[in-house]
């Protein structure tokens, strides 16, 4: 199994140094997974609805559900 692994493992990296506008929507779907985990993470540690945390920063409950869903990325500085 280790072989195929790093079979794999050089493919992808040939694929990405290759195929520039690959690599970039990988990079922007593995940042989309960071966000919504980690907002999703810190309003539970938190004790919050998404409700609760959109009061709290302006916003929707359905903005804060998009935002915690780790295939958007729409992302922009202003929600709302």
């Amino acid at each position: 199994m280790t072989r195929r692994k790093d079979d794999f493992d050089r493919y992808l990296e040939k694929a990405l140094k290759a195929d520039l506008f690959l690599k970039e929507e990988l990079e922007k779907a593995d940042r989309a997974w960071d966000i919504a985990f980690q907002i999703y993470d810190l309003r539970k540690k938190a004790g919050l609805t998404q409700t609760d945390l959109a009061k709290l920063v302006g916003t929707r409950q359905s903005n804060i559900a998009r935002i915690e869903d780790a295939d958007y990325t729409g992302y922009t500085l202003k929600t709302n």
